[in-house]
């Protein structure tokens, strides 16, 4: 129930960030960050809500095409070179470029675990936790972003939620 309760504000907070980023593309010269912020009002609330705060990007829509997905596995692959060579901060830069391409495509909570993999070795627990639960928000019954978030927890002194993220 608290780790609900936690992935919950973290939604919130994520859709408060979608409404700034909305006023912000208001005022920006750039034509396709209004696109892109009128994408985030249309796209489903839940889902926006556990995208929004990809950095960098406003987009949210729940849409993507064939290519997208396929240059989104294409930068997962090379996130995982980058973990298998423990180039941490290369890994967190291909799975963001991955989520901007498909913030909410079929594989998309794979690249928030995967980034929160990354960020737990670059001892950023309190963005891996983050991450690790945009993926559960995503796909809530994955495994390796519960032992993720987990993790990040325990490192943070966080032990009863540590505990509470194996269930």
């Amino acid at each position: 129930a608290k780790r609900q309760r936690r992935i919950a504000a973290a939604m919130e907070a994520d859709a408060v960030a979608v409404s700034g980023m909305v006023g912000t593309a208001a005022t920006t010269a750039d034509p396709t960050a209004t696109e892109h912020a009128g994408d985030s009002i249309r796209a489903d609330p839940t889902t926006a809500a556990a995208t929004a705060a990809v950095p960098g990007t406003a987009i949210t829509d729940t849409t993507f095409n064939q290519t997208d997905l396929d240059e989104a596995e294409r930068l997962k692959s090379a996130g995982n070179a980058h973990m298998q060579k423990k180039e941490y901060e290369q890994a967190v830069d291909a799975y963001t470029s991955a989520l901007k391409l498909c913030p909410s495509g079929p594989s998309s909570h794979v690249y928030f675990s995967n980034r929160a993999a990354a960020l737990l070795s670059m001892k950023s627990f309190e963005e891996a936790t983050r991450d690790s639960e945009r993926s559960l928000a995503l796909k809530p019954d994955y495994a390796k972003a519960h032992a993720r978030l987990g993790l990040a927890q325990f490192l943070l002194g966080l032990f009863d939620d540590a505990v509470e993220a194996g269930l």
